[in-house]
């Protein structure tokens, strides 16, 4: 099966062989060797959904199952659940930061309310290390 261009479905061209898999409740579209950002998953926090078994420290490795999208280095798409039973992507941890700060301005006129507070996002930057298609590796 042939896919559309990449450019044009994710903003970004992509090389082979890549996945697009949910951490978090947030789909992400990645291939080997790229570093992107997730909702934090440290330790000492409360989680809901699939990040609560995922509290990590630094430079662990994370596997996530919720793979929806495999796509192999010949180019062809691995969708559905059957094709797809037991694929997994590993994700390895480099650091817990957070994002840069913004600002939250609330006003209300002529009735001197005026409350500013700020808020930084914390995430874990991680780096795709391994897709794994079932029993055989891509």
């Amino acid at each position: 099966m042939s896919l559309p261009s990449t450019e044009r479905s994710i903003g970004r061209s992509l090389s082979f062989p890549y996945a697009t898999f949910t951490v978090g409740g947030h789909q992400y579209t990645a291939q080997e060797g790229d570093i992107f950002e997730i909702d934090y998953c440290g330790e000492g926090q409360d989680y809901r959904g699939d990040l609560a078994d995922h509290q990590v420290a630094d430079t662990q490795d994370l596997v996530v199952n919720q793979v929806h999208v495999v796509c192999t280095e010949d180019g062809t798409a691995h969708v559905g659940p059957e094709a797809l039973a037991g694929a997994e992507v590993q994700l390895k941890v480099l650091s817990h930061t957070r994002q840069p700060k913004i600002i939250v301005f609330k006003k209300k006129r002529r009735k001197k309310y005026r409350k500013m507070s700020g808020h930084k996002q914390p995430v874990t930057k991680v780096e795709l290390v391994r897709i794994s298609l079932g029993s055989s590796s891509s």
